[in-house]
């Protein structure tokens, strides 16, 4: 997840920049608000996207190079899930 995402701990074979985040599918709270990342500290797709580096940073690279359209389409499909 890189070092902008670390939060420090090591739990069990996990070290301090690493952990296990859960499916996308289901992520909603109750009140249709996204609880993203490992903890839900980001708002929004964009932001969930952009605040990752390590082994996730070509694929936030390559989010960053899609033209406005492709990223709304993105986002939306990720919406849907």
């Amino acid at each position: 997840m890189g070092k902008g995402l670390s939060d420090g701990r090591v739990e069990f074979q996990a070290q301090r920049n690493e952990f296990r985040t859960a499916p996308l599918w289901g992520f909603k709270t109750e009140k249709k608000e996204y609880r993203l990342l490992h903890d839900g500290r980001a708002k929004t797709f964009e932001e969930a996207i952009l605040w990752h580096g390590g082994e996730a940073n070509r694929a936030k690279e390559n989010y960053i190079a899609l033209n406005k359209k492709d990223k709304k389409l993105l986002i939306e499909f990720l919406k849907g899930l």
